[in-house]
């Protein structure tokens, strides 16, 4: 009988770390990250694809504010341009305005590889294929 409650122990071990992957706190971690957890959590919770930018990362936070200021900065001189400018291809703000256009276009290239919210279950989704076809 001894033998039977050991096998049985053992089976129970078995089943007690089964339980432990599908815990309630294990599973407020899968929940939380895109609330604001950190990074090491995020990428515990989903399986990563190898180019995936967290959109928690400092870098990447310090990339979306340059491109707010870019944004800002096109809105701005934009008019300008077109009122008073015309189409002078000589002038010194065509150059930044295309080291701008390539600032965007690198933008929407990184877009590819920043996972995104679930709108259903609000959880971070980095599967690269759902990535880029949204």
């Amino acid at each position: 009988m001894s033998s039977s409650s050991n096998s049985g122990g053992g089976g129970g071990g078995v089943d007690d770390e089964e339980e432990d992957e599908f815990s309630l706190g294990k599973l407020s971690k899968y929940i939380v990250p895109p609330l604001g957890s950190s990074q090491t959590t995020l990428h515990a919770a989903t399986p990563p694809g190898k180019f995936i930018i967290s959109p928690t990362n400092s870098k990447y936070r310090c990339w979306e504010t340059w491109m707010a200021v870019l944004v800002a900065y096109s809105a701005w001189v934009c008019p300008f341009e077109i009122g008073f400018l015309g189409k002078d291809s000589q002038h010194p703000l065509y150059v930044v305005d295309n080291a701008v256009d390539l600032f965007f276009a690198v933008d929407i290239v990184l877009t590819f590889f920043v996972p995104y919210l679930h709108p259903t279950t609000h959880l971070l989704v980095r599967h690269p294929t759902k990535i880029a076809t949204r």
